[in-house]
């Protein structure tokens, strides 16, 4: 592993950890870019990656399923699904996960540039909520 700056090369594991799902932690994960500070602190900015699976907008669902039923778009919401994998290929350790961020639309015109904005910041908000989680689920131990 090579060294960013003056940091010290030492040696690193990184697991899955096996206990996540069964102890309730009561603190606040660390937001994404936080997340990405540290990997390329540690794993350098070769060392790891994120990958994209799916990207896919949901906000409309309801009504292609069922044309009849009309949310008129002050009660809607926007909806995106999001698959991501974090990978570490040098510890081959590979985490995937799948979130939906929802955010209620406040009275928004389709096709204006709030709602252009606001789709834009809910989709961001998936990406971020995806990485957030599948780093919450590495532990990473440094040794030395």
């Amino acid at each position: 592993m090579g060294s960013l700056g003056d940091t010290q090369c030492s040696e690193l594991q990184v697991r899955l950890d096996p206990r996540h799902k069964a102890v309730q932690h009561n603190t606040l994960a660390l937001n994404s870019s936080r997340c990405q500070e540290l990997a390329n602190h540690y794993f350098g900015f070769n060392g790891w990656s994120k990958r994209i699976i799916k990207l896919q907008d949901l906000s409309n669902l309801e009504e292609r399923e069922n044309e009849a039923i009309v949310t008129p778009l002050q009660k809607q919401s926007l909806k995106f699904f999001c698959a991501l994998e974090v990978v570490l290929p040098s510890h081959e350790c590979r985490r995937t996960e799948v979130v939906m961020a929802e955010e209620p639309l406040h009275k928004l015109e389709e096709g204006s540039l709030s709602f252009l904005m606001e789709r834009k910041v809910t989709q961001k908000l998936a990406v971020q909520k995806a990485m957030t989680d599948a780093f919450q689920k590495l532990l990473i131990v440094v040794l030395g």
